[in-house]
């Protein structure tokens, strides 16, 4: 669904600066738009073109649960609004909707709906940027995957594969995407307690091309 409701504001920083010297960030605009009411994850898609913002929850009235809100990107960086999608009502099947990981082919976003243990999955239109919801990927009960208590995702850098890790940092799930609808299935977990749990910094997980 899309609706207008909620108002939030988020803040635009342009970067100057060199690879061998620090980054020097300098305030630009900043950009209201709809169901920005309590941002959990920005991400900007592998074109450039589109930013994807997650909200956990929203209590404003007209809008009934988490968010992902679409920005259009322009040349100079500068934002406009797009879509806002939720589900509800709240809880909801998307309850708690934070982490957000866009594949490297632009085709699919996947979004991490916390308390509701499942990953939502959703097709982008690469021009426009708005997303349409596809599928979802649940926790099973015994099996070792993130979604069990699912606090961060990353996809790989061929797109082929989506890790999911839970908020305790000791279980990483493996998932095979299918390329043409998104689809996820189930190759593998890992139980990262032996290893002393993963040391990720807080909100951040990476795949690296090897």
């Amino acid at each position: 669904m899309r609706h207008r409701g909620l108002i939030g504001i988020t803040v635009l920083l342009a970067a100057t600066g060199s690879p061998v010297s620090a980054t020097v960030l300098s305030f630009q605009e900043a950009i209201s738009a709809p169901g920005l009411g309590n941002v959990g994850s920005v991400v900007v898609s592998p074109d450039g073109r589109h930013v994807y913002a997650t909200s956990g929850r929203d209590a404003t009235p007209g809008i009934d649960g988490p968010t992902v809100v679409v920005l259009a990107r322009d040349g100079t960086g500068r934002l406009s609004f797009v879509q806002l999608y939720f589900e509800g009502p709240a809880p909801g099947p998307f309850c708690g909707a934070g982490a957000l990981a866009v594949t490297s082919d632009g085709r699919h976003v996947y979004v991490a709906a916390t308390c509701a243990q499942r990953v939502r999955i959703f097709a982008r239109d690469p021009v426009t940027g708005v997303l349409s919801p596809v599928g979802h990927l649940d926790h099973e009960a015994g099996r070792q995957d993130g979604p069990g208590d699912l606090f961060m995702l990353a996809t790989s850098p061929d797109g082929a594969s989506l890790y999911t890790l839970d908020s305790q940092g000791t279980t990483l799930g493996v998932f095979r995407r299918d390329p043409g609808t998104g689809e996820l299935t189930y190759v593998e977990g890992h139980d990262l307690l032996p290893l002393g749990g993963a040391t990720f910094p807080v909100g951040t997980m990476a795949v690296l091309r090897t």
